[in-house]
């Protein structure tokens, strides 16, 4: 509810800083959204990340590195929705912008390293390649992006070390 608030109050401002809030605020409305209830919100989240899109858009020119930090939240979030099978063609039109836009724009540390939580995620679902995803979440532990002392270092921290501990719990049950 706050979220939708935030969006409402700064959507259609032209200043940096309410683009900037509308466009964070919508990716992660969406990700809340598609763990909540994916199927049942996909036209509101499909709606999310399209606003998202064009201000990641618009920012990727003014901003490149910052835009490749932002995107992966976006990709994390379609990334999830595959996952779960839920896609209409808005969303893979959608998600085919996204992969382009990302494509164009620089690696960013933070960037790479969600895609590496992607494919644990990816290796994990229904236990497809565990062994892979406990060596990409120690791969991400040791990464420099997890290392560093900021809020997004600690939240790769904690998320890779909650990947390997599923991952090597998973193992040991299957060597059982």
């Amino acid at each position: 509810r706050l979220l939708r608030s935030e969006i409402e109050h700064y959507r259609g401002r032209g200043e940096e800083h309410a683009r900037l809030l509308t466009c964070q605020a919508s990716m992660q409305l969406a990700g809340i959204l598609a763990d909540e209830e994916p199927a049942a919100s996909l036209d509101e989240i499909t709606g999310l990340l399209e606003t998202a899109y064009f201000y990641l858009a618009a920012f990727a020119v003014e901003r490149p590195d910052g835009t490749a930090f932002l995107l992966s939240s976006a990709r994390s979030v379609l990334h999830h929705l595959e996952l779960h099978g839920i896609s209409d063609e808005r969303l893979t039109r959608l998600a085919a912008a996204v992969r382009d836009l990302d494509g164009r724009l620089p690696e960013h540390p933070h960037s790479a390293a969600i895609r590496t939580a992607d494919e644990i995620q990816a290796c994990m679902h229904e236990h497809r390649d565990v062994p892979r995803a406990a060596g990409l979440a120690r791969t991400l532990l040791a990464s420099d992006a997890a290392a560093e002392d900021t809020q997004e270092g600690a939240q790769l921290r904690a998320k890779a070390r909650k990947f390997l501990i599923e991952a090597l719990a998973v193992q040991h049950d299957m060597n059982e």
